[in-house]
């Protein structure tokens, strides 16, 4: 596993971030996240304790992912892992791992 710098990682990421593309930029910039590279795939992680975030993942094997942060975070003493996803099937792949806490609406302002 390696870390990636900033911009690195959000090419890397860019579907799953989105519109939130320039913002994460800014937040690894800042130090506030950090990004890491395996051969599956790139993973965006920041702390909001006693939250491990996932902010972003792009790759293969997205549960492999979680079950790695999963473990970090028990070895580290956060109490959740958290992640969003706009994924449809993510609830079901997530069964057993984790539950779905919120639903998010959101409406383009023209």
């Amino acid at each position: 596993m390696k870390v990636l710098p900033p911009f690195a990682a959000v090419s890397k990421t860019r579907k799953a971030l989105g519109r939130d593309a320039l913002v994460i930029l800014e937040e690894l910039r800042r130090g506030n996240c950090k990004a890491f590279e395996t051969s599956e795939g790139v993973a965006i992680v920041r702390p909001d304790f006693p939250d491990l975030v996932i902010v972003a993942y792009e790759g293969k094997n997205a549960l492999d992912c979680f079950d790695y942060w999963y473990q970090i975070a028990k070895i580290k003493g956060y109490g959740f892992v958290r992640f969003h996803s706009s994924r449809p099937g993510m609830a079901k792949l997530a069964k057993g791992r984790a539950i779905e806490s919120e639903t998010i609406f959101i409406s383009e302002v023209k």
